[in-house]
């Protein structure tokens, strides 16, 4: 169950740095996740551009090392990864992430 969640959230962090690509140059845009609406949205220029369903950890949240729990704060995407990988670029990058 859990590398179902991580896979379809990876799947949607993908599709939004397509998006992200795709807009260009302007203030910078940002990846919000909301775990009580279970919803990830894709905001540029101070506007939703797409929102995504998502799962959260079945745990809850909180930041301890092999919690399986949704880490909260501010992260920043530093690598788009599975650049033709396929229709499936999430099933190809799941055992991506945090190591515990």
């Amino acid at each position: 169950m859990i590398g179902m969640a991580r896979s379809f959230a990876f799947g949607s962090i993908a599709v939004a740095l397509s998006i992200l690509t795709s807009l260009g140059a302007g203030s910078p845009p940002e990846i919000v996740v909301s775990v009580a609406d279970q919803e990830m949205a894709l905001i540029a220029w101070g506007k939703v551009v797409k929102r995504f369903p998502i799962s959260t950890s079945k745990f809850g949240t909180g930041d301890a090392v092999g919690s399986y729990q949704t880490p909260l704060g501010t992260t920043f995407v530093s690598a788009k990864i599975g650049d033709g990988l396929g229709a499936e670029p999430a099933t190809a990058a799941s055992g991506c992430g945090r190591k515990t």
